[in-house]
């Protein structure tokens, strides 16, 4: 059985899911819409592993974590928060961290290799470029 959570420990938990969410959602943005298109712009012309099943499988790892960090944003905002939120973040961290484990191993050292530093510099310059355009983040208030 939980002890009961501090009356204070609730709102501070959804705004640290809620800060974490919004950096993620970015960092998400950022890899669907300028970083995956541009490397899917290669497959044809690379072998194994870097196929277009590769690149969907780590597309559906995105929605895979998102859709574990929407329903723990969802729950850590219900008073108290339901005794699941534990599972639901592990769940979250599991998938997250094999996630980009997979993209530290495999996925960036292979960009390296395929892109080169001037093809990694201009899409880091069409990021720049693209940041009026990526989904708002909320306005957080200070995490004490």
């Amino acid at each position: 059985q939980m002890a009961a959570m501090p009356a204070a420990e609730p709102q501070r938990l959804a705004r640290l899911v809620e800060l974490f969410r919004d950096s993620l959602l970015m960092h998400t943005w950022a890899e669907d819409h300028i970083y995956y298109p541009a490397l899917r712009a290669l497959v044809e012309r690379f072998p194994e592993p870097f196929t277009a099943e590769y690149l969907d499988r780590l597309e559906q790892e995105h929605k895979a974590v998102d859709g574990h960090l929407e329903r723990l944003d969802s729950q850590v905002r219900h008073h108290p928060p339901p005794h699941s939120w534990p599972e639901t973040y592990a769940l979250f961290f599991q998938g997250l961290r094999a996630h980009m484990e997979r993209e530290e191993a495999e996925l960036f050292p292979l960009s390296e290799k395929l892109l080169g530093a001037q093809g990694l510099e201009k899409l880091s310059r069409v990021l720049e470029d693209s940041r009026h355009i990526v989904p708002p983040a909320r306005r957080h208030a200070q995490i004490s």
